[in-house]
């Protein structure tokens, strides 16, 4: 008999990172994609460090769902994440509301994924409670994002006083 901690999932992380990052990829190769307009932006550099981001980010939902103990050291690297999207977004002078709909055209991704991964073996109760684990940790990345553009360097504003 496997032993677990209350509230995880046994064996989730690995298929909701495989799952999650397929349908990413294929979303984004999708011609009209929502993310062409901010990827162009960036240098190869930059969208290689946004895409290690994103399948830490992946990595972390399925450890945040199988590991509770560890939610909060996980919640405050989502965080973390969320605020170098952010400051990545913000210093290429995309409007807020552009980052956030590119946040939740990735959310949504995961979120599918993590759909299809817990329905096939929690019980209705439990699926609710993944899913709000879940949207929790996203939440993080997404108040990242925010507070990345309300909290400017303070060389920009000492710019602003000459």
């Amino acid at each position: 008999m496997l032993l677990t901690t209350p509230g995880a999932v046994p064996g989730v992380a690995q298929e909701l990172a495989g799952k999650a990052l397929t349908r990413i990829r294929r979303r984004i190769e999708t011609p009209g994609r929502p993310s062409a307009t901010w990827t162009a932006l960036f240098t190869d550099t930059e969208r290689t460090a946004m895409r290690e981001h994103g399948r830490r980010l992946v990595d972390l939902a399925g450890e945040y769902l199988q590991h509770p103990r560890r939610r909060a050291r996980i919640a405050r690297e989502a965080l973390q994440i969320g605020a170098s999207y952010g400051r990545a977004m913000d210093g290429h002078h995309l409007p807020l509301s552009q980052s956030l709909d590119t946040f939740v055209f990735f959310r949504n991704l995961v979120e599918d994924s993590a759909g299809s991964v817990y329905r096939s073996g929690a019980a209705p109760a439990q699926q609710q409670e993944l899913h709000r684990h879940l949207a929790g940790l996203l939440d993080q990345v997404m108040r990242g994002i925010v507070q990345a553009y309300e909290i400017k360097p303070q060389a920009a504003f000492a710019g602003a006083d000459a």
